[in-house]
């Protein structure tokens, strides 16, 4: 069995805001990048060594896995360059995106197909896009990947497991969750194995 562990970004200035990002962004705060050297260190205490880092090409994702990545560097991990993945990108949230979530007529964590009319992209094409792309990834990593994402491209991914597996998601994931899968090369089957929150 191989391991995906997929990992939301830290706690960003337009989370503490409550403002939509999706494709916009917006830097880490102080507590995000605190997060994401939580998340290093709880790697480290559980012997995980990722072959691969990829991340959502978006800054907030990015500033995260290269924290993390140093990290674990600096304990003796040997890790390749940190590879951008557009695969994994947050939705898009259209013209939703900047302003203020409570602002959003609809669920901002899965709207399902409601953002489709303000220009974004709905929850049948993010979770169709997260499973190809992360399917494809397990398939070129040799045992274990670290992916980071975002909130909702996470959740929809964690709920194609989670439904097959006949058990309800969470409605949301807190800033730099950690969701360990395993996945069957064989079957192409991805299953869940805990959520961690290094950072609670």
């Amino acid at each position: 069995m191989k391991h995906l562990y997929l990992m939301r970004h830290g706690q960003t200035l337009y989370n503490t805001k409550h403002y939509v990002q999706g494709h916009c962004d917006s830097p880490l705060t102080e507590a995000g990048k605190g997060q994401a050297d939580a998340a290093a260190a709880w790697f480290v205490a559980h012997d995980v060594k990722p072959e691969r880092i990829i991340t959502s090409p978006l800054g907030r994702a990015v500033e995260t896995a290269q924290r993390v990545a140093s990290a674990l560097k600096i304990v003796g991990i040997s890790l390749p360059p940190v590879e951008p993945c557009d695969g994994i990108i947050e939705r898009s949230y259209g013209s939703l995106e900047a302003g203020p979530a409570a602002n959003v007529p609809c669920d901002l964590w899965d709207p399902g197909e409601e953002v489709v009319k303000y220009g974004g992209e709905g929850s049948r094409a993010l979770r169709s896009r997260m499973v190809s792309t992360l399917t494809d990834a397990m398939d070129e990593t040799p045992d274990t990947l670290l992916a980071i994402s975002h909130g909702s491209a996470s959740l929809q991914f964690l709920k194609s497991v989670m439904e097959q597996e006949g058990r309800q998601a969470p409605a949301k994931l807190p800033n730099c969750v950690i969701v360990h899968f395993t996945y069957n090369e064989s079957t192409k089957q991805f299953s869940l194995v805990e959520i961690a929150d290094p950072a609670a």
